[in-house]
């Protein structure tokens, strides 16, 4: 495994170079920030790298649909940077869609934009109720059922109890002293 999530950009996109350009036959991991992958010059040095898989962990981060971090995932999964589409593109999230359902839209143009198209206007009258002051506001969806469908043929759950045997939740009460500054700002 291979990290690009410290240092500066340049720094970054240093040891992805560097890395490049060692021949190896063994796989690589890499590494890689929402914060940083998509700012040059490290997004130039991705581009060029043509990993054979990209997983975006913890996918709802691509929700915003006009944040860089979202374009940047959108061009890759459609193409839009003209020089390279990763073969494999898998997303993982326990909140897919943490603000409703117009959140999955962003997610799944990163990952599948043939799912929900690539126009969210088209979406938004496909799934999405307006209405409230203006007419802006989301007051419900739309074709909830076919959404599901789509959302289910293109994922899987699996619930804490299937993936996981956690003990049991202790929640333990740590008491400590607050400096007198430190307790003026917290009581304000």
């Amino acid at each position: 495994t291979y990290t690009c999530t410290r240092g500066s950009v340049r720094a970054r996109r240093a040891r992805l170079a560097r890395l490049r350009a060692k021949s190896t036959r063994f796989r690589v991991y890499v590494l890689v920030g929402y914060e940083s992958y998509w700012r040059e010059p490290l997004r130039r040095e991705l581009l060029g790298y043509e990993p054979e898989v990209v997983i975006y962990d913890e996918a709802h981060r691509l929700k915003g649909r006009g944040a860089r971090q979202s374009k940047f995932a959108h061009s890759l999964a459609t193409n839009g940077n003209k020089l390279w589409t990763p073969p494999h593109i898998l997303t993982l999230t326990g909140t897919p869609a943490p603000n409703g359902a117009q959140d999955v839209f962003s997610v799944f143009k990163a990952f599948d934009p043939a799912v929900f198209g690539t126009v969210y206007a088209e979406f938004e009258e496909r799934y999405i109720k307006k209405g409230g002051y203006l007419g802006y506001e989301i007051v419900g969806y739309l074709n909830q059922d076919e959404m599901q469908q789509k959302i289910a043929a293109h994922s899987f759950r699996i619930t804490k109890a299937e993936a996981l045997d956690l003990p049991e939740q202790v929640d333990v009460v740590v008491p400590f002293d607050l400096s007198p500054k430190g307790r003026k700002t917290y009581d304000t």
